[in-house]
């Protein structure tokens, strides 16, 4: 199985440096672009199954996604945003002034803010998700469309290493992170591939 893990396309409040969790904030005029062109890079290759967070960024960018398939779109709650409650709404800079958002990759245990979710549980989730589609695909391409810290959780968790190691990871808007499960092996291909990112899968002939 191979899962290509997308983050959905800009929209208005990732200008703002403002935090969506599952607010409804479409992609903007950027973000449609920025999922066309991955579109059209993927145009050809031999995708079985497409799965998405429900929150409507994320469901958007994979509908302009699908356009290159026709095949259903399957929205599943574990790949969703971590949940931030409280803190939905606000800046960075004004979250980051709070203690709470000071332990938030120390202490991946704890909410990340009040009445939100920890990176182990989004760590959790994904992990099961994961695990899920070993089982019901275990020899197909999958196209699945996340968010960028629910995205890393995985990644870290296949990859073996620390929370406290996202901060240096990057994944940008409407790129690929490529994973692979075979033979009882997990592996990590590649990371944050924008749409120039090759012969990653096999053309359909």
């Amino acid at each position: 199985m191979r899962l290509l893990l997308v983050r959905h396309g800009q929209t208005d409040w990732n200008l703002e440096r403002r935090i969506m969790g599952a607010s409804p904030v479409p992609l903007n005029a950027l973000g449609e672009q920025q999922a066309a062109q991955l579109r059209d890079a993927l145009q050809g290759y031999d995708i079985h199954h497409i799965y998405t967070s429900p929150i409507h960024r994320a469901f958007q960018t994979a509908q302009i996604l699908n356009q290159a398939f026709q095949i259903p779109v399957l929205p599943h709650d574990e790949l969703a945003e971590v949940g931030y409650g409280t803190y939905v709404g606000k800046t960075f800079t004004e979250i980051k002034k709070s203690p709470d958002y000071q332990t938030y990759f120390l202490n991946p245990q704890l909410p990340v803010a009040p009445e939100g979710e920890s990176l182990q549980q989004v760590q959790d989730r994904m992990w099961q998700f994961w695990l899920k589609m070993k089982t019901l695909h275990p020899n197909d391409n999958l196209l699945v469309v996340s968010h960028s810290d629910t995205i890393k959780s995985l990644l870290i968790k296949i990859l073996g290493i620390d929370f406290s190691k996202m901060v240096q990871m990057r994944i940008d808007h409407a790129t690929v992170s490529l994973l692979e499960a075979e033979k009882g092996s997990d592996r990590v291909l590649a990371m944050n591939m924008g749409p120039h990112f090759g012969e990653l899968l096999k053309k359909k002939s």
